[in-house]
């Protein structure tokens, strides 16, 4: 039995296959707010507070994406991407304890 080809592999681009079906919700869930706590937990003092900082703020900014992206407002959520992206980024740098020359 051959399966059926996805549309992605059909279309490189395959923007009507994830266009309005993606919400921040998930990211915005309790959950995902405790886990980011949790790992705040285990750095030192200083490192702590700018995490929870970070932590606090990409919460704060995909929370507020939600809406745009539940109304499918694709400038919105591109939008929010951008400002959440460098600060994941950074608590991820940050609560990395990873040599940079590995």
């Amino acid at each position: 039995m051959t399966p059926r080809p996805r549309e992605a592999d059909e279309n490189p681009n395959f923007e009507s296959t994830i266009r309005g079906t993606f919400s921040y919700r998930h990211v915005a869930s309790p959950v995902s707010r405790a886990r980011l706590s949790i790992i705040c937990a285990g750095l030192s003092k200083d490192k702590q507070e700018k995490a929870k900082k970070l932590a606090k703020d990409f919460q704060q900014g995909v929370k507020g994406a939600d809406r745009p992206a539940q109304a499918k407002d694709r400038a919105a959520v591109i939008k929010a991407y951008e400002a959440t992206a460098p600060l994941l980024a950074d608590f991820l740098d940050l609560t990395s304890d990873v040599p940079q020359d590995l």
